[in-house]
């Protein structure tokens, strides 16, 4: 209890660090740019995240076996695991970064007018995104050797420090120095650098076994987590559809003004889901170490009071927010935005329904058996994005409202069988060790 009481401490200081970045974001960068360029930089964030998904899943593959490894005592397997992600991850990183360039080359015209830039400005600013989304799959790698040797809380401390490095920088760049977006991508990859670095050598001080090298890696490995794998990114993939899916599909049909509001007020409404999160982040290496210890009461217990927690938290927050809305964005954002209905409504709605299925997802992506689910989360969520692709036209911004708060509708009802199934039973333990 007392390393899942540090790990929720520093779940604070992360959540309250996202919180805090989100929500600052708004108001400085609409102060630096003005809402088209700033809706244009959200739609070049989401891009970089889309390519995060490059690993194909096999990090969060990695990264529980790594946990199940050494939990069994199996410090070998457990390197064989980190290695063989590491060559993929660098392999991936690499095809990533020379792509780049050509893709400036042969569509800088386009890409120049959608995002604001210099023609110029066009193949260096791909090649930092390809770079930050590179160094961020290595990153997570990195936070699973930390997690596998119980110091989740000092991973996600180094993680949240960087990223406030990146938001003060970036923040600094755009007010002060007037920087452009392409050099904006070369600071955020920059500190993801220095992030990778510190990262490893601290590793290393705990960790025998994560050498970075590739003596260990195993095509055989590889080919056993395939199937994980890919349903893994099934799921990353159905989270980019509503996460930066929507998004997209906001800009497309309504411009970057409307983003830059829809973006705004969704930021606001998924406090209540990180707030939630607290609980959850902490739990998913618990999980999969009870798993692998075939405890099944403790996951039991544990499922059942984080669900009732996180359904307080959110339930509790979200009603707050609703009723403190105006107020806020009065202040937030200088006047510039204020919280359409039903939008915001609807959105704070999806954060609530949210945490009653979240926390029985985590007992399936953290012990590898995932495969079943990842397909009804991918479906849930590609159903979110037509909802919101058939209701934009009709209901404007509150048809992508709908559209999240559907896609969350639709995975408890799918969910709801097994979910009572963990209430009851918790969850049987591995064929082997």
């Amino acid at each position: 209890m007392n390393r899942i009481a540090r790990s929720i401490g520093a779940n604070v200081f992360a959540q309250a660090s996202t919180v805090a970045t989100q929500l600052l974001t708004v108001p400085l960068l609409l102060m630096a740019w003005g809402p088209e360029r700033f809706g244009a930089w959200i739609m070049m964030a989401t891009i970089a995240a889309y390519l995060s998904l490059a690993d194909l899943g096999f990090t969060g593959v990695a990264l529980n076996r790594m946990i199940m490894c050494i939990a069994a005592d199996n410090a070998r397997s457990a390197a064989v695991s980190f290695q063989s992600a590491l060559l993929l991850l660098v392999v991936v990183g690499t095809v990533l970064t020379a792509a780049a360039v050509p893709i400036g080359l042969l569509l800088g015209a386009p890409v120049a007018g959608w995002f604001g830039l210099a023609r110029a400005e066009v193949a260096p600013a791909l090649v930092m995104i390809a770079l930050q989304s590179s160094l961020q799959m290595l990153a997570v790698l990195l936070c699973g050797v930390f997690q596998s040797e119980r110091r989740y809380a000092e991973s996600t401390l180094w993680m949240n420090v960087a990223r406030l490095l990146e938001f003060a920088l970036v923040v600094i760049g755009a007010l002060v120095f007037k920087a452009g977006f392409a050099v904006l991508l070369g600071v955020i990859a920059a500190v993801r650098v220095l992030l990778v670095l510190v990262l490893y050598l601290r590793s290393r001080t705990f960790a025998a076994w994560s050498v970075a090298g590739f003596a260990l890696a195993s095509w055989r490995e590889l080919r056993e987590m395939l199937v994980p794998a890919i349903a893994l990114l099934a799921f990353s993939l159905g989270g980019a559809l509503n996460l930066q899916g929507i998004v997209l599909l906001t800009g497309t049909l309504f411009g970057p003004v409307a983003v830059a509001h829809f973006s705004a007020m969704r930021t606001l409404a998924r406090v209540p889901y990180q707030l939630s999160q607290l609980v959850n982040l902490a739990l998913a290496p618990e999980i999969g170490r009870l798993y692998g210890e075939g405890k099944a009461h403790a996951l039991r217990s544990l499922y059942r009071r984080a669900t009732a927690g996180c359904f307080l938290l959110a339930a509790t927050s979200s009603l707050a927010l609703y009723l403190a809305a105006d107020v806020i964005c009065r202040y937030w954002t200088h006047g510039k935005l204020q919280p359409v209905e039903p939008d915001f409504g609807l959105l704070l709605a999806a954060a609530v329904v949210n945490s009653l299925w979240y926390t029985g997802s985590l007992m399936f992506t953290s012990t590898n058996n995932h495969v079943r689910y990842a397909v009804v989360y991918l479906a849930a969520n590609a159903s979110g994005l037509a909802i919101a692709l058939m209701a934009g036209p009709l209901l404007g911004t509150a048809g992508a409202a709908l559209g999240v708060l559907g896609t969350e509708v639709l995975l408890l009802v799918a969910l709801l069988p097994r979910l009572r199934g963990f209430s009851r039973e918790g969850m049987a333990a591995p064929r082997s060790a």
